[in-house]
Protein backbone atom coordinates (compact mmCIF):
# COMPACT_ATOMS: atom_id res chain seq x y z
CA UNK A 1 0.00 0.00 0.00
CA UNK A 2 2.69 2.30 0.93
CA UNK A 3 4.59 1.65 -2.23
CA UNK A 4 1.34 2.51 -4.28
CA UNK A 5 1.09 5.81 -2.67
CA UNK A 6 4.93 6.33 -3.47
CA UNK A 7 4.40 5.84 -7.30
CA UNK A 8 1.06 7.27 -7.29
CA UNK A 9 2.38 10.55 -6.01
CA UNK A 10 5.91 10.13 -8.26
CA UNK A 11 3.71 9.98 -11.32
CA UNK A 12 1.15 12.70 -9.81
CA UNK A 13 3.98 15.33 -9.46
CA UNK A 14 5.73 13.68 -12.68
CA UNK A 15 2.92 14.61 -14.77
CA UNK A 16 2.58 18.27 -13.59
CA UNK A 17 5.66 19.29 -14.63
CA UNK A 18 5.28 17.50 -18.37
CA UNK A 19 2.06 19.36 -18.42
CA UNK A 20 1.67 21.88 -21.30
CA UNK A 21 2.94 25.52 -20.99
CA UNK A 22 1.66 27.12 -23.81
CA UNK A 23 0.97 25.57 -27.52
CA UNK A 24 1.50 27.86 -30.37
CA UNK A 25 -1.15 27.70 -32.69
CA UNK A 26 -0.29 30.61 -35.38
CA UNK A 27 2.32 30.49 -37.48
CA UNK A 28 2.71 26.75 -37.39
CA UNK A 29 5.79 26.18 -34.55
CA UNK A 30 9.02 24.77 -35.39
CA UNK A 31 8.62 20.88 -36.35
CA UNK A 32 9.29 18.79 -32.55
CA UNK A 33 7.92 22.14 -30.30
CA UNK A 34 6.67 20.62 -27.07
CA UNK A 35 6.40 21.47 -23.46
CA UNK A 36 10.07 20.56 -22.87
CA UNK A 37 11.62 21.85 -25.50
CA UNK A 38 9.95 25.38 -24.81
CA UNK A 39 12.84 25.16 -21.67
CA UNK A 40 15.71 25.63 -23.97
CA UNK A 41 15.80 28.82 -25.26
CA UNK A 42 16.09 30.16 -28.28
CA UNK A 43 13.27 28.12 -29.99
CA UNK A 44 13.23 24.95 -27.87
CA UNK A 45 16.89 24.71 -28.82
CA UNK A 46 15.30 23.34 -32.23
CA UNK A 47 16.86 23.65 -35.76
CA UNK A 48 15.56 26.26 -38.53
CA UNK A 49 12.52 24.39 -40.14
CA UNK A 50 9.94 24.77 -42.87
CA UNK A 51 8.83 28.31 -43.05
CA UNK A 52 5.46 29.34 -42.82
CA UNK A 53 3.75 32.13 -45.40
CA UNK A 54 2.24 34.45 -44.14
CA UNK A 55 0.00 36.98 -45.79
CA UNK A 56 -0.43 40.24 -43.65
CA UNK A 57 -3.33 42.39 -44.69
CA UNK A 58 -2.08 46.46 -44.28
CA UNK A 59 0.85 45.06 -42.82
CA UNK A 60 -0.77 43.13 -39.78
CA UNK A 61 -0.79 39.46 -39.07
CA UNK A 62 -2.33 37.80 -35.86
CA UNK A 63 0.17 35.60 -33.67
CA UNK A 64 -2.46 32.84 -31.76
CA UNK A 65 -1.79 29.87 -29.16
CA UNK A 66 -3.24 29.38 -25.62
CA UNK A 67 -1.57 29.42 -22.33
CA UNK A 68 -1.61 26.80 -19.71
CA UNK A 69 -0.61 28.79 -16.70
CA UNK A 70 -2.53 31.56 -14.93
CA UNK A 71 -0.31 33.94 -16.15
CA UNK A 72 2.71 34.83 -18.11
CA UNK A 73 5.00 37.94 -18.87
CA UNK A 74 5.62 38.08 -22.59
CA UNK A 75 7.46 38.99 -25.39
CA UNK A 76 6.74 38.62 -29.14
CA UNK A 77 9.64 39.31 -31.03
CA UNK A 78 11.42 38.94 -34.69
CA UNK A 79 14.63 38.15 -36.13
CA UNK A 80 14.60 39.20 -39.92
CA UNK A 81 17.29 36.75 -41.84
CA UNK A 82 17.65 33.46 -43.79
CA UNK A 83 19.98 31.66 -40.64
CA UNK A 84 19.17 30.37 -37.93
CA UNK A 85 19.28 32.90 -35.24
CA UNK A 86 20.75 33.05 -31.39
CA UNK A 87 18.56 33.93 -28.62
CA UNK A 88 20.44 37.62 -28.83
CA UNK A 89 19.55 38.52 -32.32
CA UNK A 90 15.93 38.64 -31.13
CA UNK A 91 16.32 42.21 -30.66
CA UNK A 92 13.23 43.47 -32.80
CA UNK A 93 10.08 43.63 -30.66
CA UNK A 94 6.46 43.92 -32.35
CA UNK A 95 4.75 46.95 -31.59
CA UNK A 96 3.08 46.45 -28.29
CA UNK A 97 4.89 43.31 -27.61
CA UNK A 98 7.14 43.61 -25.00
CA UNK A 99 6.48 43.31 -21.40
CA UNK A 100 2.95 42.26 -21.84
CA UNK A 101 0.70 40.10 -19.44
CA UNK A 102 -0.94 36.92 -20.97
CA UNK A 103 -3.50 35.25 -18.62
CA UNK A 104 -4.67 31.15 -18.95
CA UNK A 105 -6.47 30.50 -22.14
CA UNK A 106 -6.44 31.20 -25.62
CA UNK A 107 -4.13 34.61 -26.85
CA UNK A 108 -4.21 36.63 -29.94
CA UNK A 109 -1.53 38.67 -30.63
CA UNK A 110 -1.66 41.29 -33.35
CA UNK A 111 1.39 41.59 -35.18
CA UNK A 112 2.03 44.85 -36.96
CA UNK A 113 5.17 44.06 -39.72
CA UNK A 114 4.31 47.34 -41.37
CA UNK A 115 6.09 49.38 -39.45
CA UNK A 116 8.94 47.27 -39.57
CA UNK A 117 11.49 48.74 -42.27
CA UNK A 118 13.73 45.45 -43.04
CA UNK A 119 10.25 43.27 -43.50
CA UNK A 120 10.43 43.76 -47.53
CA UNK A 121 8.15 40.96 -49.77
CA UNK A 122 9.89 37.62 -49.81
CA UNK A 123 11.64 38.63 -45.78
CA UNK A 124 12.47 35.20 -44.00
CA UNK A 125 12.07 35.45 -40.64
CA UNK A 126 11.72 34.05 -37.21
CA UNK A 127 8.79 34.87 -34.75
CA UNK A 128 9.97 33.96 -31.43
CA UNK A 129 7.21 33.84 -28.34
CA UNK A 130 8.84 34.22 -25.39
CA UNK A 131 6.72 33.87 -21.92
CA UNK A 132 7.84 34.16 -18.67
CA UNK A 133 6.38 31.92 -15.43
CA UNK A 134 6.89 29.99 -12.41
CA UNK A 135 7.89 27.22 -14.67
CA UNK A 136 10.83 29.71 -16.13
CA UNK A 137 11.59 31.11 -19.09
CA UNK A 138 9.66 29.05 -22.21
CA UNK A 139 10.17 30.25 -26.06
CA UNK A 140 9.02 28.90 -28.75
CA UNK A 141 9.41 30.21 -32.61
CA UNK A 142 7.67 29.89 -35.97
CA UNK A 143 10.19 30.16 -39.11
CA UNK A 144 8.40 32.44 -41.33
CA UNK A 145 8.62 34.31 -44.68
CA UNK A 146 6.10 37.43 -46.22
CA UNK A 147 5.19 36.40 -49.50
CA UNK A 148 6.63 37.97 -52.70
CA UNK A 149 4.02 39.74 -54.50
CA UNK A 150 5.57 40.68 -57.15
CA UNK A 151 8.79 40.44 -59.33
CA UNK A 152 10.77 42.20 -61.54
CA UNK A 153 13.29 39.98 -63.09
CA UNK A 154 17.31 41.51 -64.34
CA UNK A 155 19.91 39.96 -64.79
CA UNK A 156 22.86 41.10 -62.64
CA UNK A 157 26.67 40.58 -62.48
CA UNK A 158 28.86 40.79 -58.96
CA UNK A 159 28.04 39.84 -55.32
CA UNK A 160 25.19 37.12 -55.04
CA UNK A 161 25.18 37.51 -51.55
CA UNK A 162 21.56 37.41 -49.64
CA UNK A 163 20.41 40.77 -49.57
CA UNK A 164 16.87 42.17 -48.09
CA UNK A 165 14.50 42.30 -50.55
CA UNK A 166 15.99 39.60 -52.91
CA UNK A 167 16.95 36.43 -53.86
CA UNK A 168 19.37 34.30 -55.88
CA UNK A 169 18.68 31.93 -58.27
CA UNK A 170 20.46 28.73 -58.13
CA UNK A 171 19.83 28.07 -61.27
CA UNK A 172 21.15 30.70 -63.38
CA UNK A 173 23.11 32.73 -60.74
CA UNK A 174 20.29 35.99 -61.78
CA UNK A 175 19.63 37.85 -59.05
CA UNK A 176 15.79 38.99 -59.20
CA UNK A 177 14.58 41.93 -57.15
CA UNK A 178 11.22 42.37 -55.53
CA UNK A 179 8.99 45.60 -57.04
CA UNK A 180 5.73 46.33 -55.11
CA UNK A 181 4.10 47.57 -58.04
CA UNK A 182 1.63 45.12 -60.02
CA UNK A 183 1.67 48.01 -62.91
CA UNK A 184 5.82 47.26 -63.30
CA UNK A 185 5.38 44.25 -63.94
CA UNK A 186 2.33 44.19 -66.13
CA UNK A 187 4.46 46.64 -67.99
CA UNK A 188 7.83 44.23 -68.28
CA UNK A 189 5.09 40.99 -69.55
CA UNK A 190 3.51 43.20 -72.60
CA UNK A 191 7.03 44.18 -73.34
CA UNK A 192 8.22 40.76 -73.62
CA UNK A 193 5.32 39.22 -75.25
Amino acid sequence: MKITFLATSTLLAFAGVCSAHFDLDSPAPRAGTQDLTELVPPCGGLPLGNRTVIAPVEGVFHITGELEHPTAQTNFSLYIGSDDPTQAQFTTYFDNGYNITLHLGAFNFTANVGDIPAVVNGANAVIQVAMFTPDGHLTACADIVEPCQTFLLSASTGDSSTTTGSFTSAKSGTRASVVASAGLLALVAVLIF
